[in-house]
């Protein structure tokens, strides 16, 4: 009986503390969303992250470590394409941006396969001349600068999904002490 009575005493206890903070929280300007669908969650920013840095770096570290040890070349190829090609896109398409992440994605493949094309094309010798390695730097430029614009795009694209996640009403109980009046502010957003 004692434990019925404590357990009934804990959680009037949490009702109370919970309608105290409710009280509290109406006596200044509050937000409460109306939601239909309370199932959307919103994504987060540092999991973009994570996932264009993992997706770029493990893969492409792991390709070089392939070809250095020239154990398995078709291996080492792909993840390091792979790694250099769609890894800094991940986090935009994680965000549902696939506009960017595929921009992104079309201009390193193309900088890579100029950069395939004028090594293995035969017309690339050792001694190399300043147009094919012109050519080559110009194309990794492009390529590392477009990965390092997809990485630092993820939060935008993050924060722009999220936006367009939550509902397009909210109703914000409205207090003014001073005043003595109470009202509701409905905003709807088009």
């Amino acid at each position: 009986m004692k434990t019925i009575i404590v357990r009934f005493s804990l959680l009037f206890l949490i009702l109370f503390v919970s309608e105290a903070i409710n009280a509290q929280e109406l006596s200044s300007p509050a937000s409460v969303s109306v939601t239909r669908n309370s199932i959307i969650k919103e994504k987060s920013v540092a999991k973009g992250m994570l996932l264009s840095v993992g997706s770029t770096v493990l893969p492409t570290v792991v390709g070089v470590m392939s070809l250095h040890r020239e154990s398995n070349i078709a291996l080492g190829t792909m993840l390091l394409g792979s790694g250099g090609i769609m890894g800094p896109s991940m986090g935009n398409f994680y965000a549902g941006d696939k506009k960017r992440g595929m921009i992104g994605a079309a201009v390193r493949l193309g900088a890579w396969l100029l950069v395939s094309g004028v090594t293995t094309g035969g017309t690339w010798d050792e001694n190399g001349s300043s147009a094919e390695e012109i050519t080559i730097l110009g194309a990794l430029i492009v390529s590392f600068g477009t990965a390092v614009w997809n990485i630092a795009i993820v939060p935008v694209s993050v924060r722009q999904y999220n936006l367009q996640q939550r509902e397009k009403f909210s109703l914000q109980p409205m207090i003014n002490p001073p005043e003595q009046s109470i009202g509701l502010n409905l905003a709807i957003r088009l």
